[in-house]
């Protein structure tokens, strides 16, 4: 709800402070007293553009600011968030708007500086104005589909929200089919890369030991010719032979020479007992030498053979940015996984078109559905509206939802389904029905919305109603009813409605007085909250007696015990 509004040197109001209740608020005054300028001052607050001249003559600057408690919707609250304004646990909003005699305007959100467009966007959710200004609801043709579907009942609801859900859940689908369809010759070239890397490895080296085994063979073969000499000399130096200078010849000389004295000495026992196993390790050591002269021979072939395969294996290194084997090894075996991967991403596309095609077919089902049911609905607010708008003295009225073919961009039915609907509108009989912006007049749309919201009671997404010029052209019963229906409609949402007539304003739960009065060779607007006497005072005013005679004080009276009844029996 709006609690208060505060303007500053606009049109003629040098500083004006108005509070707002709850429930049903009316402003009244004498025509000409200023009314306009507090609902102009509301739609300024709500992101209407201002207009040429209204700063206060003299003055450099206007201000407006609104004081509303209202938590915003999801898709909003997130959009607030980003723009840095924390809308708090408390839920209140204030707006400004500061207006320069140059017509530059700034807005403000609390206290945070907003585009325009933001303040806007802010405003069609928070307030809708009705009457001689364009900021309503009603005249927004892309709310008349949720519009409809608010008053279609739970039951719609539901099959609207599963809609909305399937259509999502198919767009994503699509999507994803996009994202994979447009990247498939990119993995088909690294499907290519990546075989062509996966054969190479595999021809060239299995294992990380496969490779230090070739390092070793070809360390050996690179060094045949010095392991057969020095093989061959050692072998000489200590085989057995005729020469008595031989390691092991020189050794069994030791060994026999202590063989008669075995069992003597203990040490020397010791001593020979080493000697023997020195010459078991010599005798084992000669024939690894005599078998490594016989099996050195130089074969250059094959090692060159082994040095091609090892710079191979190298330059494998060096093309994958592999450190050793191991990681070669690693990166084969993670390119093999990947291959997978792509060959899977091709095998999804193929279940892909199969989920599309299912949900399809579920949401072509559910948006015929959906069509049937607003289709029965259009017809019922049809009635409705019919019957409303004559009980508001517009006999003969007609109101309708037409219906036009929606269908989004991807081929897909539209957001909301196969069709938006739009609100058309005849005031008088025999004349065709017609866009409602393009017909109504402010009055008649005043009362077009004030049925329309009576019948979304507390469904209705926006908080804040003001009605202008919604007693254009009536009076007696008339005016009865449209005061009833305002005073139920606050029941569910903030209602603020200018009015001329003493019928309406005796609904009211707040009332404001709207003056003209001259100060310092100036006219000046002031406000005030009419309760009591006053309130007796104001609405005789508008039965026509300034000066308060007792027939028009028992008339004032009458009207606002007639209106508290007529409260309590609704």
């Amino acid at each position: 709800m709006l609690r208060e509004f505060r303007v500053r040197d606009f049109a003629l109001a040098d500083d004006l402070a108005v509070s707002l209740g709850g429930g049903l608020n009316v402003i009244t005054g004498e025509t000409g007293s200023g009314k306009s300028v507090l609902v102009n001052a509301i739609s300024l607050l709500l992101g209407r553009k201002p207009e040429q001249n209204v700063v206060r003559a003299g003055c450099a600057r206007a201000l407006i600011e609104g004081v509303f408690e209202w938590r915003p919707p999801e898709e909003l609250a997130g959009e607030l968030e980003a723009a840095g304004i924390d809308t708090g646990e408390d839920g209140e909003l204030i707006i400004s708007r500061e207006i320069a005699d140059s017509g530059r305007s700034t807005a403000r959100i609390n206290s945070r500086a907003v585009p325009a467009a933001l303040l806007r966007r802010v405003g069609e959710r928070l307030a809708d104005i009705h009457g001689q200004y364009q900021h309503q609801s009603l005249l927004r043709k892309s709310d008349h589909t949720e519009f409809l579907d608010l008053l279609a009942g739970e039951k719609h609801l539901s099959l609207a929200q599963k809609y909305t859900e399937k259509r999502k859940s198919l767009r994503a689908l699509l999507a994803e089919k996009r994202y994979l369809e447009a990247r498939r010759q990119q993995r088909d070239d690294e499907r290519d890369l990546l075989r062509f890397r996966v054969q190479e490895i595999e021809a060239a080296i299995q294992c990380e030991e496969e490779f230090l085994e070739l390092e070793s063979d070809a360390r050996r073969l690179e060094h045949s010719a010095e392991l057969s000499a020095g093989a061959e000399e050692a072998a000489e130096l200590v085989c057995r032979s005729g020469e008595d200078t031989s390691a092991l010849n020189r050794l069994a000389l030791a060994i026999s020479a202590l063989d008669p004295l075995e069992g003597i000495e203990p040490r020397l026992d010791e001593a020979r007992s080493r000697l023997l196993e020195a010459d078991a390790l010599l005798e084992d050591a000669a024939r690894a030498l005599r078998s490594i002269a016989s099996e050195s021979e130089s074969d250059p072939d094959r090692l060159r053979e082994m040095q091609d395969r090892i710079i191979e294996i190298r330059d494998l290194l060096k093309k994958n940015r592999c450190d050793s084997v191991a990681a070669l090894i690693d990166f084969k075996n993670k390119s093999l996984d990947t291959l997978k991967e792509l060959d899977l991403k091709d095998m999804l596309c193929g279940e892909l078109d199969e989920k599309i095609e299912k949900e399809k077919t579920e949401l072509l089902e559910l948006a015929a559905r959906l069509t049937a049911s607003r289709t029965k609905e259009a017809a019922r607010l049809g009635k409705q509206m019919k019957e409303g708008l004559e009980a508001l003295g517009m006999k003969g009225a007609d109101f309708r939802a037409s219906f036009r073919a929606s269908e989004g961009e991807d081929g897909l039915p539209g957001p909301r389904g196969s069709e938006c609907a739009e609100f058309i509108f005849s005031g008088n009989p025999g004349e065709p029905a017609r866009p409602l912006a393009e017909v109504a007049s402010g009055g008649e749309l005043s009362r077009v919305m004030l049925a329309f919201k009576s019948l979304l009671k507390s469904d209705d997404p926006v908080s804040v109603l003001v009605f202008d010029e919604i007693d254009a052209g009536i009076g007696g019963v008339t005016a009865n009813v449209i005061g009833s229906r305002l005073a139920a409609l606050g029941r569910h949402r903030q209602v603020v409605a200018i009015t001329h007539l003493p019928q309406i304003a005796a609904f009211a739960d707040t009332h404001v007085t709207v003056a003209k009065e001259q100060q310092g060779g100036r006219t000046l607007i002031r406000t005030g909250v009419a309760v009591g006497d006053d309130r007796l005072r104001e609405i005789c005013r508008m039965l026509g007696d300034a000066g308060v005679r007792n027939a028009s004080v028992k008339l004032a009276r009458q009207l606002i015990d007639d209106a508290s009844r007529a409260r309590e029996a609704s």
